[in-house]
């Protein structure tokens, strides 16, 4: 159940605003990457301020977050959407290319949970005491956006005992900012964008994920 309500949540957070943006307006794709993305940290965020300030039991967030991807599901499949045909291919062509550009990364660091002691080790933990409901800074504050992205899934699954779920997550941002270079470059036929991408996966496969 707890994986479960891990990839229900995934879906509502960080797929179906994707997808909405997707249907509904005339946006590129590579702009709906980044919309997307950022209506997605937006909701985290405030959605862990709010169930921080006010207490709001796991359960609860748990109910809201099935009932908001039963409603994305229903509009998502009853509206009549925009038709997308040629840009359905930018979209399958980015998607495939940047998953198997990242494939080596994920098969390399995915099998170890927080390998990293500095950063990854202190972001979970700093997001379990989230997850808690307790911050503590000690003698400094700590960086939030990313302990408050991990903690608030680790509400909406709620448990911390499944760590590779916010691993996971982790993932996210490389693939948005490949995937949305890719994009633009089959939008514009720009070799500025193929450039940048082949310049930043070097990054991306040497940075501590």
């Amino acid at each position: 159940m707890i994986l479960i309500n891990f990839f229900i949540a995934f879906f509502a957070i960080f797929i179906a605003p994707q997808l909405i943006l997707y249907y509904y307006t005339t946006l590129r794709f590579s702009l709906i990457l980044v919309y997307g993305f950022i209506a997605s940290l937006t909701v985290v965020w405030f959605g862990l301020l709010i169930s921080f300030y006010l207490k709001i039991p796991n359960i609860i967030l748990i109910s809201i977050i099935w009932l908001i991807m039963f409603i994305e599901w229903y509009h998502i499949l009853k509206v009549k959407t925009i038709n997308r045909k040629k840009q359905t291919q930018i979209v399958i062509k980015s998607l495939i290319i940047a998953f198997l550009l990242l494939a080596p990364v994920i098969i390399h660091y995915g099998g170890t949970i927080f390998w990293g002691w500095d950063a990854l080790a202190s972001w979970n933990r700093w997001a379990i005491e989230l997850y808690d409901n307790k911050y503590l800074p000690i003698d400094a504050a700590y960086p939030l956006l990313v302990p408050a992205l991990l903690g608030f899934f680790y509400k909406l699954q709620g448990s911390v005992d499944v760590w590779w779920s916010a691993k996971l997550l982790l993932f996210i941002l490389p693939f948005i900012t490949l995937s949305s270079t890719i994009a633009l470059y089959y939008e514009k036929r720009d070799n500025t964008y193929l450039w940048f991408a082949l310049l930043l996966y070097p990054y991306l496969l040497s940075s501590t994920l």
